[in-house]
């Protein structure tokens, strides 16, 4: 990483920051890289953009991998169900019935059927349920989320 020298006490400070920058070690999802910095407006600056991305290959284990890196420690190793249940069941508390049977209505209404007919209510109802069996969610565990 490129610093300006413009001398002074501030200078050698912030050539000390950036050396401490470049030593931390980070998890290796994570991969840094040195941009352009906005020196004119900013002589004591660093650019850097961050990139999180995943070891593994699958593309069906993205938000797993993401609850993973995000509330997991990096000594633990990844369990790609446990995670991604885990994932389903911490969203899952932000949805309630009436966001998927209305997601279902959209869907419904862009493929020219009823939006407020029998099929797309009993579909309403199977992806409410498969959503929270994906995620092992029993009834009592639904009924205090719900009621929180």
């Amino acid at each position: 990483m490129g610093t300006q020298d413009l001398g002074g006490a501030t200078a050698s400070e912030f050539q000390q920051a950036v050396r401490t920058l470049q030593g931390v070690r980070l998890r290796p999802e994570i991969r840094l890289t040195e941009v352009p910095a906005p020196g004119r407006i900013a002589p004591y600056s660093l650019a850097m953009t961050a990139d999180v991305c995943s070891t593994l290959d699958s593309d069906d284990d993205e938000l797993a991998y993401a609850f993973y890196a995000a509330n997991i420690p990096p000594s633990e190793p990844y369990k790609r169900e446990e995670y991604a249940r885990a994932y389903y069941a911490k969203s899952l508390t932000l949805y309630r019935r009436h966001h998927v049977r209305k997601l279902v209505q959209m869907i419904a209404k862009a493929v020219g059927a009823d939006p407020n007919g029998r099929l797309t209510q009993a579909a309403g109802a199977v992806a409410w349920r498969a959503l929270r069996v994906k995620a092992g969610i029993n009834a009592a565990v639904a009924a205090r989320v719900s009621a929180a």
